[in-house]
């Protein structure tokens, strides 16, 4: 992907201008209203929300956009996007932060025509420092050598270095089979050593870990001293020690404290000093980071630097899969700050073409086999929440009915066993993409998402209301939490159709790079991948593929007749008025619904086997015989015949019942095989 820089000169006193565009747009200083203190300190309260929504953070983000780009900047820079987007390019975003009160607030959080800036493809976002001289991108033959100093003397929070290292080696596990990265490790983090490290080592990337700390507006980095005693080192004099090395492109500080900036001075915060003095790209953290966005750190940033990409795509690609890694935290795609002093943000020109797609392809099979696990951790909560509603209809229909109602305690209680032993574990400990890891503070939900806190909230209340004897309440509250499933219900399988979406990219991505590389065998007689294998695998992932979206079609339709029958079925149940009340809402269901689903049945051709019929051993066909009941219920509604129409309602919501039962086992192994199938393809493409 081409880039064309959008220069933006922020300074203080605070004001704002374009000093570059595509087309050789500029605009006068413009003043800025904006109140830095309040914004940070309005940030800092954000983070601290146990519960903190996706609004949330969009709000904020647009309230920084808006702040930073006043309508008339709004304006050059919509046109600068446009401009480069019909020319199948994408735009940079270059801060230059003058004003150094303004360099501690979350500009990664920006956000503008419906997404982040930072995870958008047609941007990419950097704080940019212009050197005199920058280094231009390093030509190197893979393995990029990326060198982990893990800093851990005595006397400060200690770290658990074997973690830190399983973490990076867990995430680079597909580039290291590939000897697309190499890992080198540094025990010793004393200042000596590390110099030594850099005047003898071809290091392209130092990866830090430790401590950092700013004092009296000087920043630092801990290092190893004599004794194991921490050694305060300047980010003048770190900065020094690492210039020794003429291969670094690319630091990457993982320590606490080392991308801020003091609101009064310049730069000298350490990443920002680093790259003042020339080292074309430093990767600061804003916060610490826990286990899982230390892995797909790794795994993406370093797996795509050595596929050959600009520092800025790379860590977009990046941020996009922090994104979805949501369980370790919301916010997990801003921590990583870019600091860039080279004007294309190219750190390495990679040498060998084979090299570089060999890597590409293994990063994107690597994105393939996760997304595909992310739909799979989509369905199971969707399994989850459908487990509850089917409980909590049971309940609603004893509630309802006066004859029953003492019975609706003892049909509670498995809703309650399915949400405490179920649906919470799954919140708090098995999930990955689909947000943030449910917490409780003294049996109270403390930080996670509305489809367990808020059932969790109203299920306490159902409690109260059981105890309390209190019907009223007990309805209204029922009523709540059946739109709380209803709401995500559909939601988990727009999320599963999304990832598929991604899914297919990714596949065809893969094999675009995969016929690059076969084309480039044959022309030059390598005799390296077996493509036959290779071949294989590619078909059954596109058959599985396929067959997984119409998996999922069916499931979607399944899923919204199997909950508005029910309504009926349960009506059926209960009703003593006419036949009409049962009539009239079938054949809406019927107009709508169920002739939708028998189009949708019509045009499937990967699982018509399962799905639409013909299946062998002369099993039932799930389509064809909801076809053959619902018209048996049309007969009996128009013969008046009330008894004969429950019953086949009856008849119909158990068939209804079985076939969605089946069509979520399919869509489960269908995912998993899925899975299973592109960790082969990323066995056959290890040399």
């Amino acid at each position: 992907m081409e880039f064309e820089n959008f220069d933006l000169l922020i300074s203080d006193p605070a004001s704002v201008r374009v000093i570059g565009a595509p087309g050789g747009l500029t605009s006068d200083p413009l003043e800025l209203s904006i109140d830095v203190e309040d914004l940070a300190v309005r940030f800092a309260n954000l983070l601290q929300r146990g519960n903190l929504a996706e609004s949330d953070l969009i709000e904020f983000g647009k309230e920084l956009f808006r702040t930073v780009l006043p309508e008339d900047l709004r304006d050059m820079f919509s046109q600068s996007a446009g401009l480069v987007r019909g020319q199948s390019k994408a735009l940079r975003l270059r801060l230059h932060l003058d004003s150094a009160a303004l360099m501690h607030l979350p500009w990664e959080l920006m956000y503008t025509q419906g997404d982040f800036l930072a995870i958008n493809n047609a941007y990419s976002l950097c704080r940019y420092l212009p050197v005199q001289n920058p280094r231009l991108a390093l030509p190197i033959d893979l393995p990029l050598r990326i060198l982990v100093v893990v800093s851990a003397p005595d006397n400060v929070p200690p770290l658990d270095y074997d973690t830190e290292r399983q973490n990076i080696e867990n995430g680079l596990q597909t580039m290291l089979s590939t000897r697309s990265v190499e890992l080198v490790y540094e025990l010793d983090a004393n200042r000596p050593q590390l110099l030594q490290r850099m005047q003898t080592d071809d290091v392209h990337v130092l990866h830090f870990v430790g401590h950092g700390s700013y004092q009296n507006n000087i920043g630092y980095v801990y290092l190893e001293g004599p004794q194991n005693r921490p050694d305060p080192v300047e980010a003048e004099q770190f900065a020094q020690i690492l210039s020794a090395s003429n291969t670094l492109r690319l630091v990457t500080l993982n320590a606490c404290s080392t991308a801020f900036e003091h609101a009064q001075h310049g730069f000298s915060s350490v990443a920002s000093l680093l790259v003042r003095k020339g080292l074309p790209a430093v990767i600061a953290m804003r916060n610490a980071i826990d286990d899982r966005v230390a892995v797909a750190f790794s795994k993406h940033l370093y797996g795509t630097l050595a596929g050959g990409e600009a520092v800025d795509v790379a860590l977009t690609r990046t941020r996009q899969q922090l994104r979805q890694e949501r369980g370790a935290s919301p916010v997990a795609f801003i921590l990583p700050i870019l600091h860039l002093s080279v004007p294309d943000a190219q750190l390495f020109q990679v040498i060998s073409i084979r090299q570089k797609r060999l890597a590409r392809v293994a990063q994107q099979i690597v994105q393939l086999s996760e997304t595909s696990e992310a739909m799979s951790e989509w369905k199971e909560l969707h399994k989850q929440l459908h487990l509850l509603y089917q409980d909590l209809d049971l309940v609603s229909q004893m509630a309802k009915n006066p004859a029953a109602i003492s019975l609706v305690p003892s049909v509670w209680a498995p809703f309650r066993l399915q949400m405490d032993g179920e649906l919470v574990p799954f919140a708090q400990e098995h999930m990955r993409f689909i947000g943030q890891r449910y917490l409780e503070q003294n049996g109270v939900p403390s930080a996670g998402e509305e489809w367990v806190v808020g059932t969790k909230q109203i299920a306490a209340i159902i409690d109260q209301a059981l105890q309390g004897r209190s019907l009223p309440l007990l309805l209204e509250q029922l009523g709540q939490m059946r739109g709380l499933l209803l709401k995500y219900l559909p939601l988990c399988n727009q999320r599963m159709l999304d990832l598929l979406q991604k899914v297919v990219e990714s596949y065809q991505e893969t094999c675009r790079i995969l016929e690059e590389l076969r084309t480039e065998e044959d022309r030059e007689r390598i005799r390296g991948l077996n493509w036959q294998v290779i071949q294989a695998d590619l078909s059954a992932l596109k058959d599985r593929r396929e067959r997984i979206g119409e998996w999922l079609t069916l499931h979607n339709l399944f899923d919204q007749l199997h909950i508005q029958f029910a309504v009926i079925a349960a009506d059926a149940n209960t009703s003593t008025g006419s036949l009409e009340t049962l009539a009239e809402p079938w054949r809406r269901l019927r107009d709508t619904l169920v002739r939708t689903l028998f189009d949708q049945a019509s045009q499937i051709s990967h699982i018509n086997q399962v799905a639409a019929g013909a299946q062998a051993g002369g099993q039932l066909r799930p389509i064809e015989e909801i076809r053959g009941v619902s018209e048996q219920l049309d007969s009996a509604i128009n013969a008046h015949n009330l008894a004969n129409t429950r019953a086949i309602i009856q008849q119909l919501n158990d068939l209804i019942k079985v076939y969605y039962l089946r069509i979520n086992l399919n869509v489960k192994d269908e995912m998993d095989d899925f899975t299973r199938r592109s960790f082969d393809l990323q066995s056959r493409v290890t040399p």
